[in-house]
């Protein structure tokens, strides 16, 4: 006996009375010393316990079912789980020590059925690890994401009462709104703390805020979100790069904050390549070590690394393409030019290595993200164009890529028949199962927009703005049937009935080319436009301006600003 009381003592000595102020999650509860190894301690690791990582600075075991014993059962572990997590998917939302049984259920919800569609056909390391980290250690994070998890079965349900109209969706939408009610009062409690912890919750909330609003179809509230977030990225940003001095803490700092600012990069370079806002814009937000690296690694280890490789590529090629156009009133620098090259070399890299290990890339895919190593391709075929076309002063250069805009119309029907139900009835089956299509992510709406302004030949540009109405969805705040309206209505502005009298053939499934428009020519060069963009209204995305530079008389062009109302659009 005295030994199994020595014994006790000396395991509730240290536990009572040392104080654990660093480490993971796991070892803090514990009160235990934590080597604080990363992605997982390695004294979780070594007792086959569950680690509970860093807080929203990540870590962690990624896979629960790789543990056992990883969090106390509850009272109702009898009660069978309506949703089962996805393996790969950390979530420890289950046991947030505030959320009561209504918040943990919608948080379960949100991490089984809605991660993976918001993170769209790529591993998201925001939705996939740090929202749902941050949920369980921040009652902010807790609530919007209980919120928009809420909101989602809300609006499937709705879906589902046109087929069950006595079954009844109210308390999910009241939910929602009471969680969101309680993100925004937390929320402006939270920007009185003026420190670095504080705005990166922040960021994470406005991204969560914002894909609330969105899946409302609230354009207005969701634009306010984004832009107040933008702001606070600002001051995130500039607080990063004042605290630390040297170099390498630098970039470890980044690699820390990447994740979180990865929705706001994506809101950037959807805003550069459909609203035609100038990639100088955010340069302040970009690291340079991002936006300046071209260098292309020999093989890819997974879709992540070829993704950030390529999104490498896209920066580079809007900034370089910028230079360019700004070349008639300041010349170019031989830095410029220096940089073009290694641009072009890079771009030859990353083919070369996507085709050598396309295959591994698709073994390390799942069902959802093996489309994604598929879009990347789509994507290298838009950034190719972009280079190639980046020192030509007129817009005939694009005629030689004509090819390559065929291929990325290809691409995406391929893609389409792999999905089985993006479109047509399946598409619309699959709607009423997973609630409303919206990501933060780059899908197909940016690559098809640019198919549709720039590719002259009148079959493909009109194929690519109809393959946007097939599959409704949203990219941010970009509505896919919006932007193809747009392209449309600058399709038609631009060829000035020079295709008069053709009739075109209105699906864009089918083979686009009969006896009639076989042979046709491309549009002639002096019909052509340059510097498209298309600006939302701040009260409506249905409505706004398309501004472009016109052709006139061979000696210039003219700014000219097009007012579009498209609240036709059902649905929006």
């Amino acid at each position: 006996m005295a030994s199994t009381t020595s014994q006790g003592q000396l395991a509730l000595i240290p536990i009572g009375k040392k104080k654990v102020k660093t480490g993971c999650k796991t070892c803090k509860e514990r009160r235990v010393k934590c080597d604080e190894a990363k992605p997982e301690c390695h004294r979780c690791l070594s007792r086959n316990r569950y680690c509970g990582g860093y807080g929203i600075w990540g870590g962690g075991t990624i896979n629960r079912n790789t543990v056992q014993n990883s969090f106390p059962s509850s009272s109702n572990d009898s009660e069978t789980p309506r949703y089962t997590v996805r393996e790969g998917i950390l979530s420890p939302l289950t046991d947030a020590p505030f959320a009561d049984e209504d918040k943990k259920w919608y948080l379960d919800y949100f991490t089984a059925r809605i991660c993976g569609r918001l993170a769209s056909v790529f591993d998201s390391p925001f939705w996939g690890h740090l929202v749902q980290r941050a949920a369980y250690t921040e009652p902010l994070v807790c609530s919007a994401t209980a919120a928009l998890g809420a909101i989602y079965k809300s609006r499937e349900d709705s879906q589902d009462l046109m087929t069950h109209p006595d079954r009844t969706n109210h308390h999910h939408r009241l939910f929602a709104f009471r969680e969101y009610n309680k993100t925004l009062s937390l929320l402006r409690s939270r920007l009185l703390q003026n420190d670095s912890a504080s705005r990166h919750v922040l960021l994470i909330t406005c991204v969560l805020v914002t894909a609330f609003e969105l899946v409302q179809g609230n354009h207005q509230a969701a634009l306010h979100h984004v832009n107040h977030g933008l702001g606070v990225l600002f001051v995130y940003d500039q607080d990063q790069h004042s605290r630390i001095s040297r170099p390498s803490e630098r970039a470890k700092r980044h690699s820390d904050g990447e994740n979180v600012i990865e929705p706001f990069f994506r809101t950037m370079l959807l805003s550069t390549l459909i609203g035609g806002t100038p990639i100088s814009s955010f340069v302040s937000f970009l690291d340079a070590a991002t936006s300046l690296r071209v260098t292309i690694p020999d093989k890819f280890d997974g879709p992540c690394e070829a993704r950030r490789a390529l999104d490498a590529l896209l920066i580079n090629a809007l900034q370089v393409t910028e230079k360019y156009d700004c070349s008639a009133t300041e010349p170019v620098s031989d830095d410029i030019h220096q940089k073009y090259c290694r641009l072009q070399r890079a771009e030859k890299a990353w083919i070369a290595a996507y085709i050598h290990d396309k295959p591994t890339l698709i073994s390390k895919s799942n069902f959802r993200t093996i489309h994604g190593v598929h879009l990347l391709q789509m994507y290298h075929s838009m950034i190719s164009i972009m280079i190639a076309v980046a020192p030509c002063v007129s817009e005939a250069a694009y005629d030689e890529h004509t090819s390559t805009f065929a291929s990325i119309l290809s691409q995406t029907v391929s893609m389409w028949d792999r999905t089985g139900f993006s479109v047509h009835e399946p598409h619309q089956r699959h709607g009423c199962i997973t609630g409303p299509r919206v990501t933060l992510e780059l899908g197909i709406i940016p690559a098809l927009y640019y198919t549709a302004l720039k590719c002259r030949d009148p079959i493909l540009r009109r194929q690519a703005a109809k393959l946007l109405m097939v599959a409704p969805y949203s990219e941010g705040i970009w509505h896919s049937v919006v932007v193809a309206r747009a392209a449309l209505a600058i399709i038609e502005l631009e060829e000035d009935n020079y295709f008069n009298g053709i009739n075109f053939i209105s699906n864009p499934l089918l083979e686009t080319r009969n006896a009639e428009t076989i042979g046709l020519p491309t549009l002639p060069v002096h019909f052509r436009f340059r510097h498209v963009s298309l600006v939302l209204s701040a009260e409506s995305r249905t409505r706004g301006k398309l501004t472009y530079w016109k052709p006139h008389n061979s000696t210039g062009y003219t700014k000219m600003v097009l007012y579009f109302d498209f609240t036709d659009i059902k649905g929006l």
